[in-house]
């Protein structure tokens, strides 16, 4: 079958030129190879669409092990993740807003706007420690490998006009600010 359609691919676009312009007929491939899946793959899409509830998701972010994402949850926002081949997706609920999801192997960081602020941080075993009390606008993750333990940078308020940005071990020991 593969080497019939790609034949047949070959000689569409042998023909097209002066006929039909380069990117309508790459659309018009795409809108074939959809409908094609369509027909085999539709009872099965129908059936998995309601395991993930990603109402409102946004900010989505994914690693080496997991995805994860931003969506609506009863008190704001909720950060959401799913290891890879996962079925079933984890919210991370709190009591305030939860946003900004980073990742970096199975370590998740986000930002919880609850009270003063904190950046949370999620290990591979489920464990969660408050790195950074304060309130951040973003925060950043990066880990040499599975095994070692991430370094995060942090956008938070500075003593300037602008923010500073914190850079921090997964302990909360800052390691360097630039302001």
């Amino acid at each position: 079958i593969t080497p019939a359609l790609w034949s047949v691919n070959y000689l569409v676009a042998r023909w097209a030129p002066g006929v039909i312009a380069p990117h309508a007929l790459a659309l018009g491939r795409w809108v074939v190879a959809a409908l094609v899946l369509a027909i085999f793959c539709h009872r099965e899409i129908a059936a998995k669409r309601q395991l993930i509830p990603a109402t409102g998701a946004a900010a989505p972010s994914i690693s080496a092990a997991l995805a994860a994402w931003e969506q609506a949850g009863p008190g704001g926002r909720d950060v959401a993740f799913l290891p890879l081949g996962g079925q079933v997706p984890q919210v991370v609920s709190g009591a305030g807003d939860e946003h900004g999801p980073s990742l970096s192997f199975g370590w998740l960081a986000w930002l919880d706007d609850s009270g003063q602020g904190a950046i949370r941080l999620r290990d591979g075993s489920g464990s969660v420690t408050t790195p950074y009390v304060g309130h951040a606008q973003k925060v950043s993750m990066w880990a040499a490998s599975r095994l070692a333990r991430p370094i995060l940078a942090a956008a938070v308020e500075g003593a300037w006009d602008g923010g500073d940005l914190l850079v921090l071990d997964a302990d909360g020991t800052e390691r360097g600010r630039l302001a």
